[in-house]
């Protein structure tokens, strides 16, 4: 079926009819001359009910949220749902369009992952939040869920991991649950680091939830489905779609420690995904140019390596390495 692309000013689902799907393009912040809109898909079903906002495309080099945003509208079956789905699959089209992590620096050279919820008069990232986020609040409430889809893009590799903010209140209890069943085999208990999408909508107790994927500046097949898969799996929960069989992933919470360099130059690694760690362990080092080690990068904990930069190039103050390790306190609360 051929749907005829449509552009809104204000998505407001009451006005889209039930049992439809539409897409198109979401005008989501005027500026200067320009007009900033991001795509849209949205797949209303029979009835009214829960909403799930699934976002990529926040990072321009994140690809495989995409292609699963992309995958689950066109399998979607509306006669057969009872809520909404809404798919963003690219959040920062400047981003994406210059092939970057980051708006590009003619623009102001943000990253919108840091500066939710933004602000209508402020930069270009940060009204493009600023209308990202009034996206959500408008549409979204306790009984609902966003679900934001991360990779490790050009220049790392993660292992897959769910995460939810460690923030307290009935929004953290919602989102745990929603993380465990949401498919992937490792759960982040994350901190609630200001300026994120899933930090500061938690703040106002609506649940929400986080991905990372390979990247590397992929797509792997492999990991679009491993998305696809828990998109339907949280639409299951939250009852829009026939829930999924599969059970709840009883992996224990873990926290991340993230390691930076305080010097550029060349790195070598001492260290590949997955490996474990103790504390203060060689993770690499480096080098300049002629190959004088600049310093040596060691692990803050024990734990194993959940991402890991992957091209050599690096500049002071870029992650080297997440460290995932487990939390005692943490595991009793939960």
């Amino acid at each position: 079926m051929t749907m005829k692309l449509k552009r809104f000013r204000k998505l407001d689902i009451q006005d889209l009819s039930l049992g439809e799907k539409t897409h198109g393009c979401l005008e989501i912040v005027r500026l200067p001359g320009n007009v900033l809109h991001v795509p849209i898909l949205v797949a209303r079903g029979r009835s009214a009910g829960p909403v799930l906002l699934a976002v990529a495309g926040v990072h321009g080099d994140e690809y495989e949220g995409m292609e699963a945003i992309r995958e689950v509208f066109q399998k979607l079956d509306v006669s057969r749902m009872s809520g909404t789905f809404i798919g963003i699959p690219v959040c920062n089209m400047l981003a994406y369009d210059s092939l970057s992590r980051a708006t590009p620096t003619f623009a102001d050279g943000f990253n919108l992952a840091r500066v939710f919820p933004g602000d209508a008069d402020g930069k270009p990232t940060e009204a493009l939040a600023y209308g990202l986020f009034q996206l959500a609040v408008d549409n979204l409430d306790e009984s609902g869920l966003l679900v934001d889809l991360h990779s490790a893009g050009t220049h790392y590799r993660f292992l897959p991991v769910v995460s939810y903010r460690n923030i307290e209140g009935a929004a953290r209890d919602r989102s745990i649950e929603a993380a465990r069943l949401f498919g992937l085999p490792r759960l982040w208990a994350d901190e609630p680091r200001p300026g994120r999408f899933t930090t500061e909508l938690c703040k106002l107790g609506i649940p929400a939830i986080g991905g990372e994927m390979t990247g590397g500046g992929k797509c792997l097949a492999g990991d679009v489905k491993t998305y696809a898969d828990g998109l339907m799996n949280s639409l299951g929960w939250l009852g829009i779609v026939e829930p999924s069989p599969e059970g709840t992933i009883d992996s224990q919470a873990e926290k991340v420690s993230l390691v930076y360099t305080a010097e550029s130059g060349f790195l070598r690694l001492a260290k590949q995904l997955g490996d474990a760690v103790e504390e203060q362990e060689n993770l690499g080092e480096v080098v300049d140019v002629f190959g004088t080690v600049r310093m040596e990068v060691r692990s803050p904990c024990s734990g194993y390596v959940l991402a890991i930069r992957s091209t050599p190039a690096i500049l002071q103050g870029d992650a080297v390495a997440y460290i995932a390790y487990s939390d005692v306190e943490l595991e009793a609360e939960i």
